[in-house]
């Protein structure tokens, strides 16, 4: 019964990623980027060919800031009942995920679904059109209950 319900959360979260993820009428600026450092390596998405980042606010329930990298892997950072600029504290106002390969079940997320994960957001700027900030989290693998480091993670996106 618990895979069972592993896979219907993972599931749940990929539908919740793949529909934030499509185009909602804006283009993406060259300045667009996300970094952060997964157990101490870097990984950086930017909008090029095969990497996108965006901020998609169509969803009436929160915002998001997704960084897709042409390695299939995505950053998804939800933030619930958005005003603004200022510090989301992790898992209570939203939730942040790494997905290393966005085709399978792996990711590390915090949320409330899982527990013993913190993280912040720190929304620098938000002029309407381009949002930037900073985050870190710990995540947590809902499949074999691992743990992941996220630091140092900056983002800019254009609103889409």
């Amino acid at each position: 019964m618990k895979n069972l319900q592993k896979l219907g959360i993972a599931i749940l979260f990929t539908a919740v990623v793949v529909s934030c993820s499509s185009n909602q009428g804006g283009s993406p600026s060259v300045d667009d980027f996300m970094t952060i450092k997964i157990d101490g390596t870097s990984w950086e998405a930017t909008t090029g060919i095969d990497d996108d980042i965006f901020w998609d606010d169509s969803h009436a329930s929160f915002q998001g800031v997704i960084g897709n990298k042409d390695d299939n892997s995505r950053i998804f950072i939800r933030l619930d009942n958005y005003s603004g600029t200022g510090t989301y504290s992790y898992p209570q106002d939203g939730m942040l995920a790494y997905f290393a390969d966005t085709a399978t079940i792996d990711r590390w997320v915090c949320d409330d679904s899982v527990s013993g994960v913190t993280g912040t957001v720190t929304i620098t700027s938000d002029d309407n059109d381009v949002i930037t900030g900073t985050f870190s989290f710990t995540g947590k693998s809902p499949v074999d209950n691992t743990i992941k480091s996220f630091t140092e993670g900056k983002f800019s996106a254009t609103k889409q």
